[in-house]
């Protein structure tokens, strides 16, 4: 598959429809060469030949080129692309995270499994400088960091899923693990790297829960409601610096993070999924202060659900993608300015998706122009239609539609920017992972 980014204002359904088709078949019928990818800019499955099932949560590519894909899977699967090589690995619960490391041709380089005797997930993933990984997720039963080795000992779940964050070494070995949680549900949602490459870590607690992420103390918390917030700061080599939580009468589960030239940390607070559960009076954007303080720096009704964020290269836009997919709901995009003290004004409406489905993941360019995963081929609900076929839509501040980069599977999620010229996007949808060559390059703070 070859697509190259054109200017348009209007996308045919119908011509759309029959693009993808084509594209499809060509993914699926062309022989897998060595390298992986079916062509230059084409499609790799991972755990495509599992006995069971699985799901690529998360994908980063280095300046080299190499990229990694963070998952899990069911049952027995060959882990490596190449038809001519074999390397199977088996779950020992229902599920178990996989990290994959491919160089820029498709290629393995190594793969390391975390593997829990009752079910594990990873749900998040992040690159730093120096090319470690860095890995958060949730388990159940006892968690193996380092199920290949076993040097790194294991972690028991105090009650159902708990949270768990992993540093795997540029080479694959696995540096460190450590859990958070108690008798309740307590997962790790989001990860990546700061300055100096230490590791912050976010994700929600249930009940009463040790969120210190050191098994040698506790320090037990009880959550304010359903579900409540932990944030924490870890050294490369290990070192929690700190954890901080809290909440309010109801679940808080953050979705997505940008952080600042000046290391501030922005993050989302949506709540997607049984809203009947939710009794927080609002869905809001928050802000992570160099000294660890936290604030509310965006709430309802000003947006209605926070998704995707990302920043200008300048450091003074905040763009954000707000999905709300029920019916009538905002699927937009909108830009806020950002103040000295790092508060959010003078909001403006960049681009609207409705009705169709609106954006998940959001990335910036080195000129400034965003790029948003959307779209689907087979709506899901009431109120939202197939207008927007899934696919990178390339937008620019001003709201002009520049580009748009086709994806032909069901459910487009989420981008990154890769490769040494950072010209090579990689976008993850369904149980497929794709990349596609760019005319510009993205833009990241880190590194």
């Amino acid at each position: 598959m070859k697509t190259r980014a054109k200017r348009l204002k209007h996308v045919s359904h119908k011509r759309f429809v029959s693009v993808m088709i084509a594209t499809l078949m060509v993914v699926m019928l062309s022989d897998s060469p060595v390298d992986a990818w079916s062509t230059s800019d084409g499609a790799v499955l991972i755990n495509s030949t599992s006995s069971s099932s699985g799901a690529v949560f998360d994908v980063q590519v280095d300046g080299s080129g190499n990229i990694y894909s963070c998952g899990y899977f069911r049952g027995t699967g060959d882990v490596d692309p190449d038809p001519g090589t074999t390397e199977n690995e088996t779950a020992t619960g229902l599920n178990s995270s996989l990290v994959t490391k491919y160089n820029s041709s498709g290629n393995r380089l190594w793969h390391v499994l975390l593997d829990a005797d009752d079910n594990d997930q990873i749900l998040d993933c992040a690159i730093s400088s120096d090319g470690r990984v860095a890995v958060a997720g949730r388990f159940k039963g006892t968690m193996d960091f380092d199920s290949d080795n076993g040097s790194l000992g294991t972690a028991a779940s105090a009650g159902d899923w708990d949270a768990y964050v992993a540093l795997i070494e540029a080479d694959g070995t696995v540096a460190w693990g450590k859990s958070l949680g108690g008798t309740g549900d307590d997962q790790a949602t989001g990860v990546d790297f700061g300055p100096s490459n230490k590791v912050y870590v976010t994700g929600y607690f249930s009940d009463t829960a040790d969120v210190d992420f050191d098994p040698s103390t506790t320090t037990n918390v009880t959550s304010a409601g359903w579900q409540d917030v932990f944030f924490g700061k870890i050294t490369p080599g290990g070192t929690v610096n700190w954890v901080k939580t809290w909440g309010g009468v109801n679940t808080d589960i953050p979705n997505d993070l940008a952080i600042d030239l000046q290391g501030r940390i922005y993050f989302t607070d949506p709540c997607y999924g049984d809203r009947t559960l939710m009794e927080m009076e609002e869905e809001a954007v928050y802000l992570i202060e160099i000294d660890g303080s936290v604030r509310r720096v965006l709430q309802q009704p000003v947006i209605q659900r926070p998704n995707g964020v990302t920043l200008s290269p300048d450091g003074k836009t905040l763009y954000l993608v707000d999905s709300n997919h029920e019916s009538g709901g905002n699927r937009k995009i909108w830009s806020f300015e950002i103040s000295e003290e790092g508060n959010l004004e003078n909001q403006k409406l960049v681009y609207d998706f409705a009705p169709g489905r609106g954006g998940d993941g959001i990335r910036i360019d080195q000129k400034g122009n965003l790029w948003v995963a959307a779209g689907i081929i087979i709506p899901r609900r009431d109120g939202e239609t197939s207008l927007n076929p899934p696919g990178l839509y390339n937008i620019d501040p001003t709201g002009e539609l520049l580009g748009f980069i086709g994806v032909p599977e069901d459910l487009i999620t989420n981008l990154a920017f890769g490769g040494p010229d950072k010209r090579t996007a990689y976008v993850t949808a369904g149980k497929t992972l794709f990349k596609v060559r760019t005319n510009v390059a993205g833009w990241t703070v880190y590194p």
